[in-house]
């Protein structure tokens, strides 16, 4: 029996469910519901009340905050477009994931640090007077700019702020964007890796000429380099360009790790410690002689020093701290393939698999990561159900916000994996990816 009284925010449970990694099976689970309910509930079907009880339980949150407030349709409709176009890129790390779950960004495993006087700085620039501001702030891959924008997000949330990072791949048009500047809130916008996708923006920038309320709006951009991509962004943003390229524009880079050794070992050993925690293994009595070496290099490769030192792995050169990182992904992979009682012939298959991904960004689904696979140098000959059975693991292994399976990450070392596939497989793997794409 229906017993429905209060409409729910629009898409709030979708978004929920996908800051923590989850799927509507997942969710389903962890509410004790059937899928089916959760599928019905997502569309916006009738209820029972104690279903949305059930479910607030499972997301940790109370039942109040799933249910749509007083509000007019203005507001109403800004707030549907904010949960079709952001997410908060924080997810609730456990066991099952793989090994490089502990050093992304979005599982928060380390515990912020290190950058407390840019986010004073940052909170200081939004509550600054100008209604619409930009920023760009580029570094290398693992210098800590997703971590630190998720960090600012929570504690603008926390001042009402309406936050959020893009979606990638989103259907962003010019009047879906105005609709999103009609709020009664500050909004504060990220928009991660812009240099892969910066025309998918331009509406934005466009809305935000529009923008006539006081309340404010501020816009940062993510980048490695502000090179070639913001030059065409420039060219192409039509009625947005004054904006992008005016006083309330600006370019910060984020430097990297301090040279301070004390800084440097403290960053260390609270990565150390926390790896340590969640392995159960020893801890490291101090740090390394050799942590001066890392000096003027990411937060990234410091951490990924530290959890070898935890595995008892004595190793200093970036490659190599690299090629450790993605051994031990590959054992899990391996593990996962054995547990499925897969050939072992296969597991070299699942690394290929998994360059492939990583260099088309993602797979949306898994029917497009099946086509892709069956395209590559030693998968192609295999069974359907052998790629669909590789698929669901790398689905387990690497689920998404919006894919069926997410790109290797950190960047860094998914990058390093595709180098390492292209040296073995050059060209081939290349044109299947172009071929799946096209």
């Amino acid at each position: 029996m229906n017993n429905q009284t209060r409409k729910l925010k629009a898409g709030i449970i979708k978004y929920l469910r996908g800051n923590k990694g989850w799927s509507q099976e997942k969710l389903a689970t962890q509410a004790i519901l059937s899928k089916r309910t959760i599928e019905r509930i997502e569309a916006g079907e009738d209820y029972q009340i104690s279903s949305i009880s059930k479910i607030a339980k499972a997301l940790n949150i109370e039942p109040g905050e799933l249910y749509e407030e007083d509000m007019d349709a203005t507001e109403q409709n800004s707030r549907i477009t904010h949960n079709a176009f952001f997410n908060l890129p924080i997810r609730q790390w456990d066991e099952s994931l793989a090994p490089t779950a502990l050093l992304r960004a979005e599982y928060r495993i380390v515990p912020f640090h290190g950058r407390e006087n840019e986010s004073r700085e940052i909170l200081a620039w939004c509550s600054s007077k100008p209604p619409v501001a930009i920023r760009v702030y580029t570094g290398p891959g693992g210098a800590g700019k997703s971590r630190l924008f998720a960090e600012l997000c929570l504690k603008l949330q926390d001042k009402q702020w309406n936050v959020g990072f893009t979606i990638p791949n989103n259907d962003i048009t010019l009047e879906k964007c105005r609709t999103l500047f009609r709020h009664k809130a500050p909004r504060f916008i990220v928009i991660d890796y812009i240099e892969r996708d910066w025309k998918t923006y331009i509406p934005l920038f466009e809305a935000l000429i529009d923008h006539q309320t006081p309340l404010q709006v501020r816009i940062v951009m993510l980048a490695r380099t502000k090179g070639e991509w913001w030059d065409s962004l420039l060219s192409h943003g039509g009625s947005a360009r004054d904006l992008l390229n005016g006083i309330h524009s600006q370019e910060i880079p984020l430097t990297a790790l301090p040279s301070n050794k004390s800084t440097l070992a403290q960053s260390y050993q609270l990565a150390a410690t926390t790896f340590a925690k969640k392995l159960n293994k020893p801890m490291l009595p101090a740090p390394p002689d050799t942590i001066l070496q890392y000096q003027n290099t990411t937060t990234l490769l410091l951490h990924m020093k530290a959890l070898a030192d935890i595995e008892q792995n004595d190793i200093n050169n970036e490659n190599n701290i690299l090629d450790f990182v993605l051994r031990r992904e590959k054992t899990f992979w391996a593990n996962q393939a054995k547990a499925r009682t897969l050939p072992s012939h296969i597991i070299p298959g699942i690394a290929l698999a998994m360059a492939a991904v990583t260099m088309m960004g993602g797979m949306p689904t898994q029917k497009s990561a099946i086509t892709l696979f069956s395209r590559l140098p030693m998968l192609s000959d295999e069974t359907f159900l052998l790629l669909h059975q590789i698929s669901d693991i790398l689905h387990e292994c690497y689920p998404g916000h919006h894919h069926w399976i997410e790109p290797l990450l950190p960047d860094r070392l998914g990058e390093f994996l595709v180098e390492s596939i292209l040296n073995e497989y050059g060209i081939d793997i290349i044109a299947a990816t172009i071929n799946n794409n096209g």
